[in-house]
């Protein structure tokens, strides 16, 4: 009965009524070798389905080096407009396998990769959904506006217990 309880209340409500999982859309989304994670926000009053992504960079940087797309780090990377056109694509195949308002319709590329040393992740790999969410607000509240960009401002821990912040400015991508 419990396990049957959880599935519940992961279902998202989307704004026709219909629920849906957002891991099953995740999961879907991981099926692009281009994609290493991915976190699927909907629900909570939200107008429709979007994701924040994370990009697989060995993978991704091997295809932007066949097309000659110069980069220098992970945020570089994932920012480049070739990078974000690309992605889509791949979020558009994904999406014409499901039905329409359980669809992606925007979505961010992170500008790091989700840690667990940062509480992101569990030691398993497992996305902590609440805590991403609150986290990464900034970029949910960029998927909900009109901005084509929104500028977020990160912690990042580094392994000898050092932080720092970074600010970047991340491209929000419209999906057909």
């Amino acid at each position: 009965m419990s396990e049957v309880h959880t599935h519940i209340k992961e279902l998202a409500k989307l704004p026709d009524g219909t629920r849906f999982s957002a891991q099953v859309n995740e999961a879907r989304l991981k099926f692009s070798p281009y994609i290493r994670d991915a976190i699927i926000v909907a629900g909570k009053g939200r107008p429709f389905v979007s994701a924040i992504i994370q990009i697989d960079f060995d993978i991704t940087g091997e295809w932007a080096e066949k097309k000659k797309i110069g980069y220098t780090t992970f945020a570089d990377l994932s920012q480049k407009a070739q990078v974000c056109d690309f992605l889509r694509k791949e979020v558009e195949k994904m999406n014409e396998n499901i039905p329409s308002s359980a669809r992606i319709k925007r979505f961010v590329l992170t500008n790091k990769e989700f840690d667990p040393d940062e509480a992101e992740l569990t030691r398993t790999r497992k996305l902590r959904r609440e805590y991403v969410e609150k986290k990464y607000a900034g970029y949910i509240d960029a998927l909900y506006s009109d901005k084509e960009t929104c500028e977020v401002e990160s912690d990042v821990k580094y392994r000898d217990g050092r932080v720092s912040k970074i600010k970047a400015e991340i491209r929000v991508v419209d999906v057909e």
